[in-house]
């Protein structure tokens, strides 16, 4: 009889061993899931935040981009419209000077005529 009972304290031990054992694991496997999760936790931060800055740079990057363009086009811009104005000029005044001249031209071969045709009238009433 005394060995059942010892064969029977000692299941009842294992019994509360294993039962302590599990108990103990359940608590380390909390520990390592909730010390998981802030390390998990951290690292979502962590990544969060610097894809956070990284747009802030890509936007300052584009704000400068885009300033740096629009200057150099307005630039551009200035000096292909002041190039065109001054083309445009050249050509007026060459038109203008031809005009002058050839209406000059007329001017002087009207009077011409004026005076031949006059001297011409002279002679004609002299005869």
């Amino acid at each position: 009889r005394a060995e059942k009972i010892e064969m029977t304290a000692i299941i009842i031990q294992a019994f509360a061993r294993t039962y302590l054992a599990r108990k103990q694991l359940r608590r380390a496997i909390n520990a390592i899931v909730i010390i998981q999760c802030c390390v998990r936790q951290y690292f979502a931060w962590k990544k969060v935040h610097e894809r956070r800055r990284n747009r802030a740079a890509v936007i300052i990057g584009s704000h400068y981009r885009r300033l740096q363009c629009r200057r150099s086009y307005k630039m551009t811009l200035f000096i292909a419209v002041g190039l065109q104005r001054w083309c445009r000029g050249q050509a007026s005044r060459r038109r203008y000077k031809a005009l002058n001249q050839v209406r000059k031209a007329v001017l002087i071969q009207k009077a011409w005529r004026r005076v031949y045709y006059h001297c011409h009238y002279q002679r004609m009433k002299r005869s």
